[in-house]
C-alpha cells in the first residue's frame, strides 16, 4: 500500500504540527502570533515545484515529496511554510521525518483576523476576513524562499464573515477540452458567492 501523507493540524496554541498517526508530532512550527484560525495544505513534488495542477500523490515507489502548508491566524497574518516529507517506505525501514524548508509571513494581509484559507493551486491561495473581504495571492519562487504579492482584494456584501469554501467544477469550453471553473461560498449574515475566482 502507498504510505499516507503526515496529517498537520493547527489549533489556539499559535502552533502547526504535522503527525504519523498513533504517535507524537514529528514538527511542530510556530506560525502565529496568536490563535490558528484557517489553514489549507497542498502536496508537491519531491522538486517542491510552484505549478498549477493536481495535488501530488504518493506511491508505493515515491514516499518523498513537499507540503505547502498556507494559514491564516487573529493576528491578521497569512503565513505560508514549506516542508519536505519523507514518509514510511512500504517495509518500514526508513523513519518518518519532516523538515522545515522556508516560511514567510504577510503580517498584515487583511485588517481583521482570517476565517478561510484556500490553495487553488500552488501559484495561488485565496483568503478570506472578518474585515469582509475576498483576496487573492500570487505566490512564486523567490531568493528567500517563497515570495506573496496580492492581486486583488473584493468587499463582500455581507457582514459577520466568519466561514468561506471554494470549490471546483469541471465544466467544457468552446475547445470541448475538460476545464474547471472556481466558485467561492463566503457565510456570515448570509451568503456571498464569488464566481470568476483568479486560478
Amino acid at each position: 500500500p502507498a504510505p499516507a501523507p503526515a496529517p498537520t493540524s493547527a489549533a489556539t496554541d499559535v502552533d502547526a504540527s504535522s503527525w504519523v498517526v498513533g504517535d507524537s508530532p514529528l514538527l511542530v512550527i510556530k506560525a502565529h502570533q496568536s490563535s490558528v484560525s484557517a489553514m489549507d495544505t497542498h502536496m508537491l513534488g519531491p522538486d517542491g515545484t510552484l505549478s498549477s495542477g493536481q495535488p501530488h500523490a504518493f506511491s508505493s515507489t515515491h514516499s518523498k515529496g513537499q507540503l505547502l502548508f498556507v494559514s491564516g491566524g487573529d493576528d491578521n497574518a497569512l503565513t505560508l511554510t514549506l516542508l519536505s516529507l519523507s514518509l514510511l517506505d512500504p517495509a518500514g525501514d526508513t523513519p518518518p521525518s519532516v523538515t522545515l524548508l522556508t516560511q514567510h509571513t504577510v503580517p498584515s494581509a487583511h485588517a481583521s483576523s482570517l476565517v478561510g484559507v484556500h490553495i487553488a493551486s500552488p501559484c495561488r491561495v485565496h483568503t478570506t476576513s472578518a474585515d469582509g473581504r475576498w483576496a487573492t495571492w500570487a505566490v512564486f519562487p523567490c531568493a528567500s524562499g517563497l515570495g506573496v504579492t496580492g492581486l486583488a482584494s473584493v468587499p463582500l456584501l455581507i457582514g459577520d464573515v466568519h466561514a468561506s469554501a471554494l470549490a471546483r467544477i469541471p465544466q467544457r469550453g468552446d475547445s470541448q477540452e475538460a476545464q474547471t471553473a472556481q466558485i467561492a461560498a463566503v457565510v456570515g449574515l448570509g451568503v456571498h458567492l464569488l464566481t470568476d475566482i483568479l486560478a
